[in-house]
């Protein structure tokens, strides 16, 4: 059995959802969406929620924004689900051939309610099993995943975890589940691919 994380391999998803975060906060200007942007992309393990605190003080926003900061998110959210986010080319096809029982897809972070209406939208819901949180909670989740039919939720033990972030990694090292990056940066010292059919060839 495989794990997946869901945003940056299922779905490509990173620059729509920096976007989405720089939607939501007020009254910013173009520059400040560009920085918005390049700063969720590098920093891929922060959530959404501490993504809002660092640029409403960066931008100097004031306590009424903090205040705010609820809403933010909220609409941050609602922008999110409004965006045409598209699976990686493969990945879907891929998914299909596949069962239920040889593959998962957890989230880093995103709300349960995202994940399940954009995998309804692409009819691999049924491969949909966790919100992992942090990286303690991913390891955990990926610890027990390992054991197999011994956890009673998994019919075969975990073999990978492929995820696209320094988070992804150090919770499968923390696991000791063997990790395979999907588009990762090339400052993670792991095995890589780019492409859905390069990353089956890894799998298989």
């Amino acid at each position: 059995m495989i794990a997946l994380d869901f945003d940056g391999v299922i779905v490509d998803s990173n620059l729509k959802k920096g976007l989405a975060l720089a939607g939501s906060l007020p009254n910013i200007s173009k520059e400040q969406i560009d920085i918005v942007v390049e700063h969720h992309l590098d920093n891929p393990h922060l959530s959404a929620s501490k993504r809002i605190e660092y640029h409403l003080d960066k931008f100097s926003l004031g306590r009424l924004q903090h205040a705010n900061a609820d809403k933010i998110l909220g609409d941050f959210r609602a922008n999110y689900l409004n965006l045409e986010v598209a699976p990686f080319e493969g990945a879907i096809d891929s998914l299909a051939d596949l069962s239920a029982s040889e593959v998962l897809i957890i989230c880093s972070s995103a709300p349960e309610e995202e994940v399940i209406a954009l995998l309804t939208r692409f009819g691999a819901l049924s491969f949909f099993k966790e919100i992992a949180g942090n990286v303690e909670n991913k390891a955990q989740f990926l610890r027990g995943a390992a054991r197999g039919p011994r956890s009673k939720r998994f019919s075969e033990p975990l073999r990978f975890f492929v995820g696209d972030s320094l988070s992804d990694m150090e919770a499968a090292v923390h696991a000791s589940i063997p990790f395979i990056g999907f588009n990762t940066s090339e400052n993670l010292s792991c095995r890589s691919v780019s492409k859905w059919s390069k990353l089956m060839d890894e799998l298989s």
